[in-house]
C-alpha cells in the first residue's frame, strides 16, 4: 500500500531537533551520477527499493543532471560521507515531490532522518521558481519503519483515500 502525504504551507513544518552528532549537507554535483546510484542502492536494499537497480551509468547521469531534481548528503562531522540523500523535482503549478528520501543504516538512530526532512521541506518551500504551494511525499510500506511517522512529525498530512485506515 502507498501513502501519499502533503504540506500546503511552510507554516506547517515541525522542525526536528538537531542530530545529537554534527552533520551538514552537501549538494551533488550533476556529473557524480554514481554518488546517487550508490546511495540508492544503500539506502533501499533493505526496503525492496528496485525501481532503478536496472539504470545504466548513463541514466543515473543524465537523472542527475536533472534541472528539476537536486540531491543532497548528509555530512557527519564535517565529512561528506554519504550516510543519507534526498532528491527534490519541480513539478508544475508550485508543487515539489520529495521524490527519494533516506539514510544508510549506520546512520539509523542518530537524530538525523528528522534533520535531514526537515532540511528537505526547506529547500522544497524554497525551491519552486513560482513560489512553491505544496510539498508532497509517497511512502509504502516496504519503506523504512521510521518513514511514515517521521513524515506525519515534520507536518506532513495524508492526502489520497488509500490512507483512511491508517492509525
Amino acid at each position: 500500500m502507498q501513502t501519499s502525504l502533503e504540506m500546503r504551507s511552510p507554516a506547517d513544518l515541525r522542525p526536528a531537533a538537531p542530530p545529537r552528532i554534527p552533520a551538514d549537507l552537501t549538494p551533488v554535483p550533476p556529473e557524480k551520477g554514481d554518488v546517487n546510484r550508490r546511495l540508492y542502492r544503500g539506502v533501499g536494499a533493505a526496503y525492496a527499493w528496485t525501481d532503478r537497480l536496472a539504470w545504466t551509468p548513463e541514466r543515473w547521469a543524465a537523472w542527475t543532471a536533472s534541472v528539476t531534481t537536486h540531491r543532497a548528503l548528509a555530512a557527519v562531522h564535517g565529512v561528506p560521507c554519504e550516510a543519507g540523500f534526498f532528491e527534490l523535482a519541480v513539478q508544475p503549478r508550485g508543487t515539489v515531490e520529495i521524490v527519494i528520501f533516506g539514510l544508510l543504516p549506520d546512520y539509523h538512530g542518530l537524530g538525523l532522518g528528522g534533520w535531514l526532512l526537515t532540511r528537505a521541506i526547506e529547500e522544497a518551500w524554497a525551491l519552486h521558481p513560482d513560489g512553491t504551494r505544496r510539498v508532497w511525499v509517497h511512502t509504502r510500506r516496504l519503506d523504512g519503519p521510521a518513514a511514515l511517522p517521521n513524515y506525519r512529525a515534520r507536518g506532513l498530512r495524508p492526502f489520497d483515500a488509500l490512507v483512511s485506515a491508517l492509525p
